[in-house]
């Protein structure tokens, strides 16, 4: 994840407004998996141990909204990987999908979710 190489960046500011609740995250079990794996894989870069980087990830899901997936948009997703966050947005009626790979989700604004980068978020929110 961006935001454990930069504290100064948009995506660790978007934590930041996740930790005190002015910006609603949503999560699914296989989201918040995939946020597990990547977090332990990349703690190197914040210099953090196993045990503060579960903290931060526990600290961030208890944060966020669950849900549960109901129905499979494997299809919709350019890359089949990546299809568990565009069924985790739909999931949770989410109207944005916030990624440094927009490339990936060419089809979900004809699903109602409009997909930007971090600092486009920001720009809207600010």
């Amino acid at each position: 994840m961006a935001a454990l190489r930069s504290r100064q960046g948009a995506s660790w500011r978007i934590l930041d407004l996740v930790r005190r609740e002015e910006v609603q995250m949503h999560v699914t079990v296989p989201l918040a998996l995939e946020y597990e794996e990547v977090l332990l894989r990349h703690r190197e870069a914040a210099d953090w141990s196993r045990r503060e980087t579960l903290a931060f990830l526990g600290l961030l899901l208890r944060k966020a909204q669950r849900h549960e997936v109901y129905y499979l948009w494997r299809g919709h997703a350019d890359d089949p990987e990546d299809a568990h966050v565009l069924e985790a947005a739909i999931a949770a009626q989410a109207s944005r999908l916030v990624t440094f790979n927009t490339g990936d989700f060419t089809d979900a604004s004809q699903l109602g979710v409009d997909v930007m980068t971090p600092g486009e978020f920001l720009r809207t929110i600010e």
